[in-house]
């Protein structure tokens, strides 16, 4: 997973973000393009995104 992925799983999960949240898409479309599935919100918390919150 690429830092860029991380860190966008980090801000959204310490917002506790949606889909509707403004970096969704960007974060969805990293997603698509590194685990080759359609995120779902609680994949913010399956992903081994920093030590700070997982």
């Amino acid at each position: 997973m690429s830092d860029e992925l991380k860190e966008l799983c980090c801000e959204l999960a310490e917002r506790n973000a949606s889909d509707g949240h403004p970096l969704w898409p960007v974060f969805a479309a990293l997603y698509r393009l590194e685990v080759g599935t359609d995120p779902q919100p609680l994949d913010l918390f399956k992903l081994d995104c920093c030590p700070r919150h997982f």
